[in-house]
């Protein structure tokens, strides 16, 4: 399962998944949460015809702060 693999593997998810831990959300809540996570990440690259970019947030913020 490709959401559980990004809970291992990727920081950036794994940190998402201990706040929804922290929260209470039971297991398959916090799989569905990543898949749809992924899912939008994977379907912005298509729409921008971009590579995944993991300091994309830090990016935009900084282009808002100095805006």
């Amino acid at each position: 399962m490709v959401a559980v693999s990004a809970m291992n593997w990727n920081p950036e998810i794994a940190l998402y998944r201990e706040r929804l831990l922290k929260k209470g959300k039971p297991k398959l809540v916090i799989i569905n949460n990543i898949k749809n996570k992924l899912i939008t990440i994977i379907w912005a690259m298509v729409k921008n015809d971009t590579l995944y970019d993991p300091d994309h947030h830090v990016k935009v913020a900084q282009q808002y702060q100095t805006a």
